[in-house]
């Protein structure tokens, strides 16, 4: 049973990080290509490609190492991202809704400024709100049934 809890910890697990780091970075990309750099949505979901490869890479490198100070920082910036990926959901629905419910007024509500500084105010908010969580947590925290 050992055997096969290490195999699929290290190699299942590892090339599904793989596979979904590099498909981001595909996403990421494909974001930033001239014809659809100026819509406001691929500012939003270029920001959330780059917020996945972190949780992918963090949370990976929470089942291969497990030190207690790296333990802290990692459940904060995991946390912080996860967070962080769901906000800039939030932020695209409300975005579209926006986008629906006031066609006309759209164009000058929704700009890639405003965008870009609902995208950082996003994710200053999740780092504040977990900065706490590396001050104050303790070692039990950091089992790996967390």
């Amino acid at each position: 049973y050992e055997i096969i809890n290490e195999v699929f910890a290290y190699y299942v697990i590892g090339g599904l990080t793989v596979l979904g780091v590099c498909t981001n970075i595909l996403s990421f990309i494909a974001m930033l290509q001239p014809e659809i750099r100026h819509q406001t949505t691929s500012a939003y979901l270029a920001a959330l490609s780059l917020s996945d490869i972190v949780c992918l890479v963090f949370f990976t490198l929470r089942i291969w190492y497990n030190y207690p100070v790296y333990c802290h920082v990692n459940s904060y910036l995991r946390s912080a991202a996860t967070t962080y990926s769901g906000w800039l959901i939030v932020a695209v629905s409300l975005e579209r809704v926006i986008a629906v419910w006031f066609p006309l007024k759209a164009s000058s509500w929704l700009t890639r400024k405003r965008s870009l500084i609902g995208i950082a105010f996003i994710a200053v908010g999740c780092l504040a709100v977990y900065a706490p969580r590396t001050v104050y947590a303790s070692a039990e925290n950091c089992s790996m049934n967390e």
